[in-house]
């Protein structure tokens, strides 16, 4: 009972002291203690957190491919800031020299930095000291100042803030296009396997004719040769024989020119 009701106990003396008359006056009751002020270090990682999400340069969570893009046909000094792989810490992008430098920034115990020790409270006054001062201190190829900040609130800046329907919709547009096209070129590809088929076979006509044109000049010399050999009443049969030759070996003769005209 004693232990539980300790607290009444002790608020009765204390009644009694106050309000009781022993002969003495009684000493003034001390001030409430006042609660205790909370440190600012308590706030600082959330203060940090939200400035550099208001940061124009900071771009949050994007990828290495995208940052190229945002920094393409930059000049010297333009910079952003992503999150890095690591929980925690963040990726410093510079161009510098026509290139892309990349730079982690560590965080730890609420400090950041490039390299032990860490000595910015938040990546806001990383970047804030960099504007005004050269990173070389920092690495000696790196001699810029953090000058130009790609802003994240202007799309020119980069393709990210381009309105994806609207990608969308060019890239199916471009799409349809490449289809269409792969379909007219697999059209005249196959017109032009077709003609080429046909040309060869031309050129193997063309060879017949000049053979065979050939072949008929060859009987019809042959056949004047032996004009005065013959019986003269077989004269008559050869002479037609003869005629029918020359007859066949004109109309080859005009089927090869014409051929000619039409492969070349």
């Amino acid at each position: 009972e004693i232990v539980e009701n300790t607290k009444l106990h002790i608020e009765i003396f204390e009644d009694l002291l106050k309000n009781g008359s022993w002969g003495e006056v009684a000493p003034p009751s001390p001030p409430p203690p006042q609660p205790r002020p909370k440190s600012p270090l308590q706030d600082s990682p959330m203060s940090a957190q939200e400035k550099l999400k208001e940061a124009e340069w900071y771009w949050g969570k994007i990828s290495r491919e995208e940052v190229n893009e945002l920094l393409c046909d930059k000049s010297d000094g333009h910079f952003l800031v992503r999150e890095a792989t690591t929980p925690g810490d963040y990726t410093l992008t510079l161009r510098k020299g026509g290139t892309n430098k990349l730079i982690k920034i560590y965080h730890k115990d609420g400090k950041y930095g490039f390299v032990e020790p860490l000595t910015f409270d938040s990546v806001v006054e990383l970047v804030q000291f960099y504007k005004n001062t050269s990173l070389a201190i920092y690495n000696k190829t790196l001699d810029t100042k953090l000058l130009h900040p790609v802003s994240n609130r202007n799309q020119q800046d980069g393709p990210s803030l381009v309105d994806k329907t609207e990608l969308m919709e060019k890239l199916k547009q471009v799409h349809n296009e490449h289809q269409t096209k792969m379909e007219e070129y697999d059209r005249l590809y196959e017109t032009h396997s077709k003609l080429n088929q046909e040309l060869q076979l031309k050129h193997q006509a063309l060879d017949a004719f000049k053979e065979t044109v050939i072949v008929f000049k060859e009987q019809m010399e042959l056949h004047r040769r032996h004009h005065g050999d013959v019986p003269v009443q077989e004269l008559q049969k050869l002479g037609e024989n003869y005629e029918l030759l020359k007859s066949r070996w004109l109309s080859i003769q005009e089927s090869k020119q014409a051929l000619e005209i039409d492969i070349y």
